[in-house]
């Protein structure tokens, strides 16, 4: 018993493809709805993300997580954002079995916390773009709707660097 339990679960670790977790620091601009009128808003902060890359030869459901903290807010009243916090599902994906892939496109959403303005979801994707292998740089397109009180909608387009731990 023991030795088909180690079998399974060494068959599924794929330590070769895991990433250690990564650090996204990002930044972006977008709107925010309110029951009001339509503002432009920012977005800033980071993430702590891992994930195993789906690939053609291994078609099974990419997994991974990723962990958002910073703010999200109108521009022109900044104390009328929130700070966020968010715990999502990360699915990434490369389309080639080339090892040296220089693009990752991922899609994420989950529960965020919008603290000062209550629950919210929030789900988007985009694409990672490796220069090397400890940094990229990502353009992505995140949206997120709260879920009790006032509506609020904030989508924006956001960039990020990217570290990689090496491993």
């Amino acid at each position: 018993m023991v030795l088909a339990s180690s079998v399974l679960l060494g068959g599924n670790c794929l330590a070769q493809d895991a990433p250690f977790p990564n650090l996204a620091l990002f930044a972006g601009a977008g709107i925010t709805n309110t029951a009001g009128p339509v503002h432009g808003s920012v977005h800033f902060g980071a993430d702590v993300e891992q994930g195993v890359p789906w690939r053609p030869s291994r078609p099974i459901l990419p997994v991974g997580y990723l962990i958002e903290g910073g703010y999200v807010g109108p521009v022109n009243s900044f104390a009328a954002g929130s700070a966020i916090l968010s715990l999502n599902y990360l699915g990434r994906f490369k389309f080639s079995d080339d090892r040296d892939s220089k693009v990752t496109v991922f899609l994420t959403g989950g529960y965020t916390r919008m603290f000062g303005s209550g629950n919210a979801v929030n789900f988007g994707g985009g694409w990672d773009f490796n220069i090397s292998e400890t940094s990229g740089i990502r353009l992505e397109l995140r949206d997120y709707r709260r879920t009790g009180g006032p509506a609020e909608h904030n989508f924006a387009v956001r960039i990020a660097l990217l570290k990689m731990v090496a491993h």
